[in-house]
């Protein structure tokens, strides 16, 4: 199950716990992303038919999954897998966690229409120790997995690693360059997150979230093809600090992130 799946870092921390996050879904990217952000709760125990039971209960609904894990990475038993409970088919599923800090990524597919695509995406931490703006800034080490087409549902999360800086540009804005384009993101607490949609030139950024605790993050973006708006990317993350000295200006993704969706894109695309 785990063949395609790596870790960058070799974590050995459980995944088990539970946490109140952001989550950020959209039920039809048929219809375009329109994402909508909502209080959680998730959590992740031991047991069932495999290693660990994801729960997550909203005012949108609730639904618990069982899951195999693989050192840092938690993931369906089996991809595309239909849910009489739902009546809809789970896609994908995964969670990725270093011990402080978590995110998921879900997507689901209708069984009446397999156009109808949903995901939700959202991270936490168990430490938040936030003090300022300062706690984003610097250079960061990166463990990726991104889906580069929700609707190429045969696609699941590839695996890759990055390094990137964050700096800082007023005491509740940081700054991130995607493409040559700087990102601002709005600092609240302990997350960052992007207040409007972005037009990069290459693709438009609907979601750009971190989720700061005890000298690491967990990421998680959304975007979408401007030739085609239901060509929809999403990519999570979890960073610790790194270090080796990089300028605190940009968030150094090689092509960028969105590049790493155009790269995945013409790879994988069905």
């Amino acid at each position: 199950m785990f063949s395609h799946l790596q870790c960058g870092n070799a974590y050995s921390a459980s995944l088990v716990g539970s946490w109140s996050a952001d989550n950020i879904y959209d039920l039809n990217i048929n219809d375009a992303v329109i994402p909508i952000r909502e209080s959680a709760g998730v959590s992740i125990v031991a047991g069932g038919s495999h290693d660990l039971v994801f729960s997550i209960s909203a005012a949108s609904g609730t639904g618990s999954f069982e899951l195999v894990q693989s050192g840092q990475v938690a993931q369906l038993p089996s991809r595309n897998t239909y849910y009489p409970l739902y009546d809809a088919i789970m896609v994908d599923l995964i969670i990725l966690g270093n011990g402080n800090n978590y995110v998921y990524a879900g997507i689901g597919q209708e069984t009446y229409n397999p156009l109808d695509i949903s995901f939700g995406v959202a991270g936490w931490t168990t430490n938040v120790n936030y003090s300022s703006v300062d706690d984003f800034v610097g250079t960061w080490s990166l463990d990726i997995y991104g889906n580069p087409n929700l609707r190429g549902t045969a696609n699941g999360f590839s695996y890759s690693s990055r390094t990137g800086a964050v700096s800082k540009v007023s005491a509740n804005e940081i700054s991130i360059e995607i493409d040559g384009i700087p990102i601002i993101l709005e600092v609240n607490g302990n997350q960052a997150s992007l207040l409007a949609p972005v037009n990069t030139g290459l693709s438009m950024l609907h979601v750009l979230e971190l989720v700061y605790g005890d000298r690491g993050m967990s990421m998680y973006m959304v975007a979408s093809e401007l030739f085609d708006p239901t060509d929809v990317s999403v990519t999570i993350g979890v960073t610790t600090i790194s270090s080796v000295p990089e300028p605190a200006t940009v968030w150094l993704f090689g092509l960028g992130l969105v590049g790493i969706f155009g790269f995945l894109r013409r790879k994988f695309i069905i």
